[in-house]
This record gives C-alpha cells, sequence and structure tokens, in this order.
C-alpha cells in the first residue's frame, strides 16, 4: 500500500523523472500516477504539495495553453553539464567499466527520463582502456582522509608481468608516503608524494595503489620537501609536469615554429614568456620537469622545437644519436 506521508516524495520523484520544458505532467497525470502507487490525493492537496516544493527551492513551473501542466526547470546539473561529466567519467582510464557505469547512472538520475536518453545512446564504455582495479575510490577516500589529518600512508604497488597477471613492486613492499595532493592528468590520476627516503616529490599512479592505510606517523610539510611554502598549489605543480614522470623542474628555453604557438601556450599556459619573435618563429622560455615524456614531447615537433638551453640541447642530441643507432641497424630476431 502507498502511503499518503510519501506524496511529496513522489511528486517531486515524478517532476524529475518525467518533465522539463517541453514535457509537462497535468493534475490528471499526477492524481493517476498517485493513484497507481495506492496513494488518493485531491487537487487541493497536490497544489499544496507543489507549493512546498516551490518554498523548498525547487523550481517548479506551470504552463497552460497545448502544453498544460507543471514541469521542474531548473537542476542541480544542466543537460550540458551531465553530458561534460559522462563523458570525463567514460575518458577516465583510472576508473574501473563497472564504477564508470554506476557513476553514470547516478548523474543521468539528475535528469528528465528523455534528456537521459539522449545522452545515454552516447555512452560507450566497450572498447575503452579501463583500470582493473576497483580499489581505487576506497584508495582515494583513504588518502583524503591522511591529507586532512597530517598523516602518513602506506600501501603496496601493483605491476604487471608479461602475461598480463598483476603482482606487486618489489615482492610486496610497502611504501611510506606524506600524500600532499591528487591530480588527474594525461588520462591517469597521480598521488603527489614525498618518500621520506628523499628530499623531493614523487608521483604514484592511484589505480596501481593497493592496500592503502593510514598510518599514525605524522607527514613531512611539504615546505621540507617543495618549493611551496604556505599551500600546496597543486595547479602551479601539475602546470610543470610532462606525463608525470619524475625529472628536476628546470627553467629552460626552446624556439619554436610560429605555427606550434596555440600547441605551446596549450601546454604552459598563458604565463609562459615569449621573446625573440621573428618572421616565422619564436622563443618560449617555460618551466619544465626535463623527463623523457616531456623530451618525447619536443620530439613529436621535429624540427619545428629546437632546445636552446645547452643542458636540454645536449640530452635532446643524445637521446636523437641514441634513436638512430637503434634505427641503423637490423632488427635482432630470436633464434
Amino acid at each position: 500500500m502507498g502511503s499518503s506521508k510519501l506524496k511529496l516524495l513522489y511528486i517531486l520523484e515524478m517532476l524529475k523523472k518525467h518533465t522539463d520544458q517541453d514535457n509537462t505532467l497535468s493534475m490528471s497525470d499526477i492524481i493517476s500516477r498517485l493513484e497507481s502507487l495506492d496513494i488518493q490525493a485531491e487537487r487541493k492537496s497536490i497544489n499544496a504539495d507543489i507549493n512546498m516544493l516551490r518554498d523548498y527551492g525547487f523550481d517548479v513551473h506551470m504552463t497552460r495553453g497545448e502544453k498544460y501542466g507543471y514541469y521542474l526547470e531548473e537542476r542541480r546539473f544542466s543537460l550540458p553539464e551531465i553530458k561534460i561529466l559522462v563523458d570525463s567519467i567514460q575518458s577516465a582510464r583510472f576508473i574501473s567499466k563497472d564504477k564508470s557505469k554506476e557513476i553514470i547512472r547516478k548523474l543521468l538520475d539528475e535528469l528528465s527520463e528523455k534528456n537521459a536518453k539522449i545522452i545515454e545512446s552516447e555512452v560507450y564504455l566497450s572498447g575503452r582502456i579501463k583500470a582493473e582495479n576497483d580499489e581505487v575510490f576506497s584508495s582515494i577516500d583513504l588518502i583524503l582522509k591522511a591529507i586532512k589529518s597530517n598523516r602518513k600512508i602506506g600501501f603496496k604497488y601493483l605491476e604487471y608481468t608479461t602475461e598480463k597477471k598483476k603482482k606487486f613492486r618489489f615482492d610486496g613492499y610497502r611504501f611510506v608516503l606524506s600524500p600532499y595532493a591528487l591530480t588527474w592528468t594525461s588520462d591517469k590520476y597521480y598521488l603527489v608524494a614525498n618518500n621520506s627516503k628523499y628530499d623531493n616529490l614523487t608521483h604514484y599512479n592511484i589505480d596501481r595503489m593497493s592496500e592503502v592505510e593510514i598510518l599514525d606517523e605524522k607527514r613531512r610539510d611539504f615546505s621540507e620537501v617543495s618549493e611551496y611554502k604556505n599551500s600546496f598549489n597543486i595547479a602551479d605543480y601539475t602546470r610543470n609536469l610532462h606525463g608525470m614522470m619524475t625529472g628536476k623542474v628546470e627553467s629552460v628555453e626552446i624556439r619554436f615554429s610560429k605555427e606550434l604557438t596555440t600547441a605551446v601556450i596549450d601546454k604552459f599556459g598563458v604565463d609562459l614568456t615569449i621573446k625573440d619573435v621573428k618572421e616565422d618563429t619564436f622563443v618560449a622560455r617555460v618551466k619544465a620537469e626535463i623527463s623523457d615524456a616531456f623530451i618525447s614531447w619536443l620530439f613529436t615537433f621535429g624540427k619545428k622545437a629546437e632546445a636552446i638551453t645547452p643542458d636540454l640541447r645536449e640530452l635532446m642530441a643524445h637521446k636523437a644519436s641514441e634513436l638512430n643507432s637503434l634505427y641503423n641497424q637490423l632488427p635482432s630476431a630470436d633464434d
């Protein structure tokens, strides 16, 4: 038997699921749907419920004419906002397929059924590369709590064998870190932290962390291992990283072809220094973590990107020589 005490909630659910600016529920529709739930209601009580929803802050409108009826207009998320969030969940490699489906379902519940179907038809999870570690969300929860309470964390780190089997790195060695921030970059989610054996920052892939626990030991202050003093600026820190591969952050100068201006600004932001602008080229001074990932990024532009800073230029020349040596010999074959 339906309960008249739940009538207000049922009406709200109807408006959420079955109405929008193009689709309304008339008073008769609402009464009929309530009757199907064994709830008898009169127009007067339903009007009172709708007014109560309005008083609480729900944007319930009534239209007249051909589309006479009630609909819920303003929602917590608009259709474009839900679309962006759903696409982000689909693209996030660190979220498993099952978890992605669960989150997307919750997001679609924020829309009317008609609008939800518009997005649902564009959800494609099959064929996407997704993590297989279902601990990701519990790990994130524990890491956030550790950051808030200024505590260290312990965990084991997963890796794969050539047989595609998971195993713990270093035979199950338990890493102990001081956690500072989480960041999503290059389609992966990373923990930025300090290993107490060193005086620098390092990064760990969240979907490869297992058996995370919060330790009693107080974490090191980030000012001891980074340039940040009052607060950890994850936006500034991430901007200097390329592929999240550990390397020394340096200020370097690179000459780029002008056609790469947008690509360079997309990578480093509008705060980079541009100088020595010529007809076809310009020099950019940027802060970057000098890692294999950064060098590989420069190599993708071929002759359109030339390192000027001597140390970087020498390093790139060495990498180029290694590649030249590799590809100037016949490939090895197994006997």
